[in-house]
C-alpha cells in the first residue's frame, strides 16, 4: 500500500497509539499529523483548523453509539472543510460505519482501508486489522502491532504496550491535555520529524518515546529542559 495518508484521527488507547505508530511507519506520508480523541468527543475537533486537503485515516475510532448523529456530523465537517476520508482502521462495527457514511452521503466504497466487525469476524483490534492488510511487516512494526493486539485485550505486559499504558492511562479521558501529550508516543516511532511547538513540557513522555523509537536514538546531551533532538534522517 502506498503511503497516502497525512492525518490520523485516533483513539488514545494502547491499541490506538501502537497501531497509529505502525501506520506512521507503513502507510503514512512523512510529517503526518495525529489527533487523539474518543468516539464521544469528536464534536470538539475542528477540521477547518487542519492543513489543507488532508487525507484522513481513522484508527481504532468507533461510531459514537451514544449519539450516532455526532459521528455523522463529524464526517460531514471533514468533507466540508476540503479533506478526504481515505481509511477507517477500526474493528468495532463495520455496519455502524456503513450507516454513518450513508447518512453523511459519503461513498463507503471509496475507502482504501475499511473497518470490520469484531463480533462476527476473526479480527479483534485495529492492530490486527492493519497487520492483516499489510501482510509481511518488519520486526519493529510487528512488535508494535502485537502490543496493539495485546493492549486491546487489556494485556499491557508487552514492551511497547506497557510503556504506552503507563504514559496515557492517567490522561485517557482528558482530550484537552492528553491529545498532544499522547502524540509524543506514536510520532517518534516512525522516521518523521515531529514539531515541538505547543507540546507540553513533560520530561517523562520524552523519555518514554525515546525508548520506544529507534529512529530517535540520537539526542542532544540531555533530556533536561527538552533540548533539541538531533534527528538522524536530516
Amino acid at each position: 500500500m502506498k503511503k497516502l495518508f497525512n492525518l490520523i484521527v485516533s483513539v488514545g488507547s494502547v491499541d490506538g497509539v501502537c497501531t497509529s505508530a505502525a501506520a506512521l511507519r507503513t502507510v503514512c506520508q512523512p510529517d503526518t499529523e495525529i489527533i487523539f480523541t474518543q468516539a464521544f468527543t469528536v464534536d470538539k475537533i475542528d477540521p477547518t483548523a487542519w492543513k489543507p486537503s488532508r487525507k484522513v485515516l481513522f484508527v481504532d475510532l468507533a461510531v459514537n453509539n451514544r449519539d450516532e448523529a455526532m459521528t455523522v456530523d463529524f464526517l460531514r465537517r471533514i468533507i466540508a472543510a476540503g479533506h478526504q476520508i481515505v481509511g477507517v482502521l477500526d474493528e468495532h462495527c463495520r455496519e455502524d460505519w456503513e450507516q454513518a457514511f450513508s447518512e453523511a452521503r459519503l461513498s463507503f466504497d471509496d475507502l482504501l482501508i475499511e473497518p470490520v466487525s469484531q463480533a462476527t469476524g476473526e479480527i479483534k483490534s485495529s492492530g490486527a486489522l492493519l497487520l492483516y492488510i499489510l501482510g509481511i511487516v518488519d520486526e519493529h512494526t510487528e512488535e508494535l502491532l502485537g502490543a496493539a493486539v495485546a493492549g486491546d485485550r487489556m494485556d499491557f505486559t508487552t514492551h511497547f504496550g506497557g510503556l504506552v499504558n503507563r504514559a496515557v492511562k492517567s490522561k485517557i479521558a482528558d482530550d484537552s491535555a492528553g491529545s498532544t501529550w499522547r502524540s509524543t508516543s506514536p510520532r517518534t516511532l516512525s522516521p518523521t520529524k515531529p514539531s515541538l511547538a505547543g507540546w507540553p513540557n513533560t520530561i517523562r513522555s520524552w523519555k518514554i518515546t525515546r525508548r520506544l523509537s529507534p529512529a530517535a536514538r540520537t539526542w542532544g546531551t540531555t533530556l533536561s529542559g527538552l533540548r533539541q533532538p538531533i534527528w538522524p534522517w536530516i
